[in-house]
């Protein structure tokens, strides 16, 4: 079913999704990323980046985002239950564990079809503070 396109920048806003790709894909922090710490939740000023990676969203009006994760869903899930973010709407899918690269994360997301409309896809791993 087609949805129709936001006539505004208002309208817009009131259905911006956001995706994150928890995942990196990479080995860069191979020695501190294992199977019990995704880069996602690495301590960042003894604050998992994950919060900053929310926050962005958070201060950009988005009203719903999506975590998409293969190994760490729980540990994702445990960290947003001891957040309790307010004002916006969390939700973490899991993905397949032979994803390979970001646009199979992608593809994988596409196929639960949870993206309605426009959104954002950011990955778990980044700190930015731009306005969109």
């Amino acid at each position: 079913m087609a949805h129709e396109p936001a006539k505004s920048y208002q309208e817009c806003l009131k259905k911006l999704q956001a995706l994150i790709i928890a995942d990196s894909f990479d080995s860069k922090f191979a020695p501190l990323e294992n199977a019990k710490t995704p880069k996602c939740l690495f301590p960042i000023a003894n604050v998992p980046n994950l919060h900053y990676v929310i926050e962005f969203l958070v201060m950009n009006e988005v009203k719903e985002i999506i975590i998409a994760s293969s190994m760490h869903r729980i540990r994702i899930q445990q960290f947003l239950k001891a957040q309790a973010y307010k004002g916006v709407k969390i939700d973490v899918k899991g993905i397949k564990a032979d994803s390979e690269s970001f646009g199979d994360a992608l593809r994988e997301v596409a196929d639960l079809q949870v993206l309605r409309d426009d959104f954002i896809v950011v990955r778990g791993d980044i700190i930015t503070n731009i306005n969109i």
